[in-house]
């Protein structure tokens, strides 16, 4: 296992039947896989970036005071509508 510094995160380089697998430990699921070593640090940069890119839509302010709609779980039902007496 070889390690490298890609835009101050630390990568690891794997060989695994045949190909080089790069990942950055710190970002889980930031993986990518290369034929040659020289494209190790270009393609995991593009993924930490793809990656970065993720959750800044993810996390996203909202407007103060808005609430997120509650989703349904299996088996759950709309509320009854209750009549109005008059």
């Amino acid at each position: 296992m070889k390690e490298i510094e890609v835009e101050g995160f630390k990568v690891t380089i794997e060989k695994s039947e045949g190909k080089l697998i790069v990942s950055v430990p710190k970002l889980p699921g930031c993986t990518t896989q290369v034929d040659r070593e020289e494209d190790a640090a270009r393609e995991i940069r593009k993924m930490i970036g793809l990656y970065l890119a993720g959750l800044s839509t993810r996390f996203t302010p909202r407007k103060p005071g808005h609430i997120a709609p509650r989703a349904k779980g299996h088996g759950e039902r709309e509320p009854p509508i209750q009549k109005i007496r008059k």
